[in-house]
């Protein structure tokens, strides 16, 4: 992996996991330390391996089963891209 890709992948890691704490602190309800332990793995898997393309029908992207804190922050991960950030 190049640098650049690199750097882009920690900076939208950084950027999810201060989402996740605002959400969580937010709602006053929510599992911290299995949401964040997911960030990096779920932000690799989304931004650099998986295929992800709006374009194309929903069977035809890669898919991926989580437990319910992994499912929190694979939410913000995928609503990230949908928002276009």
């Amino acid at each position: 992996m190049d640098k650049q890709k690199l750097e882009f992948l920690n900076a939208k890691s950084d950027e999810i996991r201060k989402i996740l704490i605002e959400m969580i602190g937010r709602l006053g309800v929510g599992h911290v330390g299995g949401s964040l332990s997911v960030v990096d793995l779920l932000t690799v898997l989304y931004y650099d391996l998986a295929k992800v393309d709006p374009g194309l029908h929903l069977l035809a992207h890669d898919s991926l089963g989580l437990g319910k804190a992994a499912d929190f922050a694979g939410r913000i991960v995928s609503s990230q891209e949908a928002i276009g950030s």
